[in-house]
C-alpha cells in the first residue's frame, strides 16, 4: 500500500471522459460464456486446478465480489503470529474469501508463510501473493528509490543474480503448495505492483517504462518457462487515478499476452472520490471484458487506514453502493490492506468501533459480497453441476446396455 495522488482536476476529467477503447491487442483465444469471453491463461500449461480457479472466478464475478484481506491470518488488532485467527473471522464469523500474503525471501520466514498459505487454502479461500522486496542494489527497503535499481535487476545488470535467487525461492515455495491429495494449489501472483507510481524501486522514478516491462516479462518467463511453475494467475495492479482504458495500457503495461488479471490499487481520502472509484472499476471491467481477462480491486480502502476515516460507515455505507445493482461493475474481488495496529488498520473490530464493526458486518452479509463460506458453496455447487453435465453427456453418447 502506498500514497495515491488525487486531484479535483483528475476526478472531474475521469467522470466526464468516460472509458476509451484500449489500443492494446492481447490473447483473445476464448470461448463465449453469456456476454463475457474467457481468455486462456497466459500459461498454456497451467494446471487443471488453476484453470478451474480461473473459470470459477469469471463465473462468480457475475454474481458477487469476493472480499479479501492482506495478512488475514498473520496479524490483527492486538495480536500477531497467532494461528487459526483473523480479525475478519472474529467480526463476521467467517474467513475472508481471499487471503493476501506478502512473499518473504528469507528462508527462516518462508516456512511460516507456507503454513499460513496452506491454512488459507484449507479454509476454502483464494490465495493472493504480493511482494515488497528490498532494494537489491542498496539493501534498503522497497521504498528506497534509486535511479538505476530497476535496470540493475535486468539480465546483464549488477543485481540480476539477486533477482534470480529471489524468484527461485518464490518458485520453491509455490511448487511446495499441495493439497491433501498431492494436487498443486493455484494462486494469484501480483508482483511489481503500483508500478506507475514513484515510491517503489521498480516504479516510475527508478527506471523507464521499457525496463519495467522487461522486468515483468522476465518474471513471468522465469517462473513459467524456466522453473515450470504452472499454478499461477498473474495480476497487474497500477496505482490510480486511471482516466480511461487507453490510459491504463499506456502506464508501463507489459501487454495482454503477459497478464491474466486487470487490477488496480486505490486508496481514497475523500468521500467525494467514491464516484471516482466507481468510474475506475468500470474502466478495468470494460478493459478486462474486452480481452477475456478478470477485473479486480487489488487494493482498496481508505488512505492510511480507517483510523483516519472519521466515520463508521465506510464498508456498507460507502463501498457497498458501488457493488449493488444489475449494472454494477463485475469485479472478481476487492482486497483491503492489513490490520497492523490501532493506527493502521482497514477492517474494523468491535474494540475499535462497534458502529464501524456493525457496518462491516452489514457489508459482508450483503448477497453481492462473499466470504469464504459463500465461495466454498459456489465452488461445490459448480463442481456438482459439472459432474451432472458430464454424466448426462456420457449417458447420451453411450450405447444400449446388454
Amino acid at each position: 500500500m502506498s500514497i495515491n495522488l488525487m486531484s479535483t482536476m483528475l476526478f472531474t476529467t475521469l467522470l466526464l471522459a468516460g472509458p476509451v477503447r484500449a489500443l492494446a491487442a492481447g490473447n483473445t483465444t476464448s470461448h463465449e460464456r453469456e456476454d463475457w469471453k474467457v481468455a486462456r491463461l497466459i500459461d498454456p500449461d497451467a494446471t487443471a486446478e488453476t484453470v478451474a480457479l480461473w473459470e470459477a472466478l469469471h463465473h462468480s464475478s457475475r454474481k458477487a465480489v469476493l472480499f479479501g484481506h492482506q495478512n488475514a491470518n498473520c496479524e490483527g488488532l492486538g495480536w500477531r503470529g497467532d494461528h487459526g485467527r483473523s480479525d475478519v473471522k472474529t467480526v463476521t464469523g467467517d474467513w475472508p474469501a481471499v487471503f493476501g500474503f506478502g512473499f518473504q525471501v528469507e528462508p527462516d520466514r518462508m516456512a511460516d508463510l507456507r503454513e499460513r498459505m496452506l491454512a488459507a487454502h484449507a479454509a476454502g479461500a483464494v490465495i493472493e501473493l504480493n511482494w515488497h522486496p528490498n532494494n537489491p542494489v542498496t539493501g534498503g527497503r522497497y521504498d528506497d528509490v534509486q535511479n538505476d535499481s530497476l535496470r540493475a535487476v535486468l539480465p546483464g545488470g549488477e543485481a540480476h543474480a539477486i533477482l534470480v535467487l529471489w524468484l527461485d525461492r518464490m518458485a520453491d515455495l509455490i511448487l511446495s503448495l499441495e493439497d491433501d491429495h498431492g494436487r498443486p494449489i493455484p494462486l494469484i501472483l501480483r508482483p511489481w505492483h503500483e508500478h506507475n507510481g514513484g515510491w517503489f524501486w521498480w516504479g516510475s522514478r527508478a527506471g523507464s517504462a521499457d525496463e519495467y516491462i522487461q522486468l515483468w516479462r522476465f518474471t513471468v518467463r522465469y517462473l513459467r518457462d524456466e522453473r515450470k511453475v504452472h499454478q499461477l494467475i498473474y495480476a497487474i495492479s497500477p496505482n490510480t487515478p486511471l482516466t480511461s482504458e487507453d490510459a491504463y495500457v499506456r502506464q508501463r503495461f507489459p501487454g495482454m499476452d503477459w497478464v491474466d488479471v486487470i487490477g488496480f490499487d486505490h486508496y481514497v481520502n475523500d468521500t467525494r472520490q467514491m464516484d471516482l472509484l466507481l468510474a475506475e472499476m468500470q474502466i478495468v471491467e470494460a478493459l478486462a471484458r474486452r480481452h477475456g481477462k478478470l477485473a479486480a480491486g487489488t487494493e482498496i480502502g481508505w488512505r492510511n487506514g480507517l483510523s483516519r476515516y472519521g466515520g463508521n460507515d465506510f464498508w456498507a455505507g460507502r463501498i457497498l453502493p458501488l457493488l449493488k445493482g444489475d449494472d454494477a461493475p463485475r469485479i472478481a474481488w476487492l482486497l483491503t490492506w492489513r490490520n497492523g495496529n490501532e493506527d493502521h488498520y482497514w477492517v474494523p473490530t468491535d474494540e475499535t468501533s462497534k458502529d464501524a464493526a456493525d457496518d462491516f458486518r452489514a457489508f459482508c452479509k450483503h448477497p453481492r459480497v462473499w466470504l469464504a463460506k459463500d465461495w466454498r458453496r459456489f465452488r461445490t455447487a459448480a463442481a456438482g453441476e459439472q459432474a451432472e453435465s458430464s454424466n448426462a453427456r456420457d449417458a447420451a453418447t453411450s450405447g444400449p446396455t446388454r
